[in-house]
């Protein structure tokens, strides 16, 4: 009775094969394909040791010869089903993650330490994703460029399982742009209403485009690396900006030649 018990449990895990192996970066793919195939086949109580009440191994052969023990055929096939589960995880998991759970003995104990690795793994990589962000400035790069950059560390946040709202990675965004950008800033934190990415983004490429159209032709000049260096780029005349900018003469000497139908390229391959 016991193998014809534990033998549909088998086969519905066996038949739900973990196409990407646990790694440092993935636990939220792989652990939501893991725990549906373990759910589905109603095996999801043996993930935690509270739940998986594992039945003695030895029981009383008779009520009234309490001192007479048997093998406990409820321990049996608890024991099958617990060994599917735990070869089903550690055949999921890449061998990094295998040396760390070898020592374990029930699938409870190895899902423990897979949670307990990733809680630290999370921590570290919300802190360094966080000062990411804090840190981050355009420079010379375009707004796309930019937002697309932030985008990036903002879901890195959320795959961490810390997810950030519109507002917080609006106002890393606009903590990073340059001086030129200052009016529209201005502009984006005196709003009353709820500032969505889309918005902020169409904001700041307007603001671009119209800079880019104010300056004198000069096909030969860079744009990102003459005359708009942002921070740490070219000196700006009679005021520094943060950290630098770049000279106000007569004009930002901007091209507007191929340069500028390059930045709208860019514009549309990053826009939200």
């Amino acid at each position: 009775m016991a193998s014809s018990s534990i033998q549909p449990t088998a086969f519905s895990l066996i038949g739900c094969p973990v196409t990407e192996k646990l790694a440092k970066n993935n636990y939220s793919t792989w652990s939501t394909h893991v725990l549906s195939a373990i759910r589905g086949a109603r095996l999801a109580h043996f993930l935690d040791a509270k739940t998986a009440g594992m039945p003695a191994r030895m029981v009383a052969k008779a009520a009234d010869k309490p001192e007479e023990l048997i093998s406990n055929p409820d321990y049996d096939e608890w024991v099958g089903k617990d060994q599917t589960i735990f070869n089903y995880l550690y055949s999921s998991v890449s061998k990094d993650v295998q040396v760390q759970v070898s020592n374990c003995t029930t699938s409870a104990e190895m899902w423990k330490v897979i949670q307990d690795m990733n809680a630290a793994q999370s921590r570290g990589r919300v802190i360094n994703t966080r000062m990411a962000l804090a840190h981050a400035q355009k420079g010379s790069s375009i707004v796309a460029e930019f937002f697309s950059k932030m985008k990036g560390l903002a879901n890195d946040m959320a795959a961490a399982g810390k997810k950030l709202d519109d507002e917080e990675v609006a106002s890393y965004i606009l903590a990073g742009l340059d001086t030129d950008f200052d009016p529209v800033v201005s502009s984006m934190s005196s709003r009353v209403e709820s500032l969505t990415l889309g918005e902020l983004y169409s904001h700041l490429v307007s603001w671009e485009q119209r800079m880019d159209l104010r300056q004198p032709n000069n096909s030969g000049t860079s744009v990102n690396t003459a005359t708009r260096g942002g921070r740490g780029g070219s000196q700006r005349g009679g005021g520094g900006g943060r950290g630098g900018g770049f000279q106000r003469g007569g004009g930002r000497n901007r091209g507007r030649g191929n340069h500028n139908n390059n930045r709208d390229n860019n514009r549309d391959n990053h826009a939200f």
